[in-house]
């Protein structure tokens, strides 16, 4: 029943794949309490209001929507619209006459973040007559399908709509397009857009929440603790391979988990964080493995702050030549909630000649005193990089370009240059040309761009090592800009 009636309309399709391969009636009550954690809009608070919700618009369906047909309401046309959109904006009913049969329109606005119009309807009428309401199609049903009386050509829509306007004008419009202003229905031909609003509206609540949670179920459900199973927080991470001065690979890592809980005693806020990671080769053999612990004590003052900020844990580990899968387990000891990072981590073996390593692409580089040989996450040669796992950037701010250079000897370096291509559309948008000599802390190379003059767009970057007029090495990057203030 809760698969196939109680979230028939909202569940996606690889929450119900992973379902249907769950084996235990505890691991399949684990997973609907992970299922409504995952859509609550406040968990901090005792009520689930999107579960409440739903329920209240699965109960008036029922109550409503089946007193006309041969079957449960939620099964029904309208109840499907309504346990998926809930109460419309205003409702128009047409009773059945000579002219029409029995209709009603939905009228639904303010549904833009859903990727819906502004404005639009639903138009459901009782075919022939009889039985339930179903949704009214332009394309497929078209205007004659409204009117008891019409004899016309079946595929003469205009026909049809002129007939249905001398009786009902309105409902007549409503006919050809769903869509309030609809260019294509002012022409006297029925709407694409409304059957493609009608496809949008059925999907709406399957690509309104990630699923990534019930891939994270499936796979931690026998590794972690029942208390954390249903507790799952979407994170991005970001992973380097940066290899030091001595020629050694270091793995960088950055965690940004979505959400950081704490519990409050008085006007503290505290929690405790255990991270555990492994990397294992292709045999899935573990090559290295380590375990870190986060604590968190801080004022409310405090506390406020860092509701302004992304949370995120960065460390670095050295790693030898190879190709690697990293696994990251974080667990929240106090709120029982878990984050998990897997990526394909590749170390590339030492080759003669010169080299670029991995582009690190930074919101914010700082120079760090006294620490020009210190191993830290994102440091190179003193300057500390601070970069986002997701590549993101806001038009006032700068790009900062951060990448080690190798292989390079003191006859070749006065020879080498950096060359760096941002691309928009796949065309040049932005070009610079700089001498490695231009560079103070070479081979640690940090290039700032100003993002002034980029607009919203998704931009590529490759950065390209040129030595006496040939191209020795490349990276590429791809990075998009927001329209937004902050990020």
């Amino acid at each position: 029943n809760w698969l196939e009636e109680e979230v028939v309309y909202i569940i996606n399709p690889m929450e119900k794949e992973v379902f249907l391969q769950l084996q235990t009636d505890r691991e399949r009550d684990l997973f609907i309490e992970a299922f409504w954690k995952q859509r609550d809009p406040s968990p901090a608070s005792p009520e689930n209001e999107f579960k409440t919700e739903h329920l209240r618009r699965l109960n008036h369906a029922n109550r409503y929507y089946g007193r006309t047909a041969a079957k449960a309401g939620w099964r029904t046309d309208r109840g499907r619209v309504y346990i998926i959109l809930g109460e419309p904006n205003t409702t128009e009913r047409y009773e059945t006459s000579s002219t029409n049969y029995a209709s009603e329109v939905w009228f639904y606005q303010g549904r833009e973040a859903d990727g819906l119009p502004a404005g639009f309807n639903l138009l459901f009428f009782q075919e022939n007559g009889i039985g339930d309401f179903i949704l009214y199609s332009p394309t497929r049903d078209g205007p004659q399908a409204l009117m008891p009386t019409y004899s016309g050509d079946p595929v003469d829509y205009l026909a049809a709509y002129e007939q249905l306007r001398e009786a009902q004008p309105q409902l007549a419009e409503y006919s050809l397009s769903l869509i309030p202003g609809d260019s294509i229905a002012m022409m006297g031909r029925p709407s694409l857009a409304s059957d493609l609003l009608i496809q949008k509206v059925e999907t709406v609540p399957q690509t309104k929440f990630s699923a990534r949670y019930a891939q994270k179920f499936l796979e931690y459900k026998d590794r972690v603790e029942v208390e954390y199973s249903t507790n799952y927080i979407d994170s991005d991470a970001l992973v380097k391979v940066i290899r030091d001065e001595s020629g050694e690979s270091f793995v960088h890592f950055t965690m940004e988990p979505q959400r950081l809980s704490v519990e409050q005693y008085e006007n503290k806020f505290y929690t405790s964080l255990k991270l555990n990671g492994s990397v294992t080769d292709k045999s899935n053999r573990i090559i290295f493995q380590f375990e870190r612990n986060y604590s968190l004590d801080v004022d409310g003052e405090k506390i406020a702050a860092l509701n302004r900020q992304p949370m995120s844990i960065q460390d670095m580990f050295p790693l030898i030549p190879g190709e690697y899968k990293l696994s990251i387990l974080l667990k929240n000891e106090v709120s029982k909630e878990f984050a998990s990072v897997e990526k394909n981590v590749v170390v590339p073996a030492e080759e003669p000649g010169p080299r670029l390593g991995s582009l690190i692409l930074g919101y914010k580089a700082s120079p760090v005193e006294g620490q020009a040989n210190k191993l830290k996450p994102f440091l190179l040669g003193g300057i500390q990089v601070y970069a986002q796992a997701k590549p993101v950037f806001v038009m006032k701010g700068n790009l900062d370009v951060a990448f080690r250079a190798s292989g390079l000897g003191p006859e070749a370096a006065p020879l080498a240059e950096v060359r760096y291509v941002i691309s928009k559309d796949q065309a040049e948008f932005r070009t610079l040309t700089r001498k490695a000599g231009e560079y103070s802390g070479w081979p640690n190379v940090v290039e700032e761009f100003s993002l002034a003059e980029f607009l919203p767009a998704r931009y590529g970057l490759r950065v390209s090592l040129w030595v006496a007029g040939k191209e020795a090495s490349w990276q590429t990057e791809e990075f998009d800009i927001t329209h937004q203030e902050s990020i």
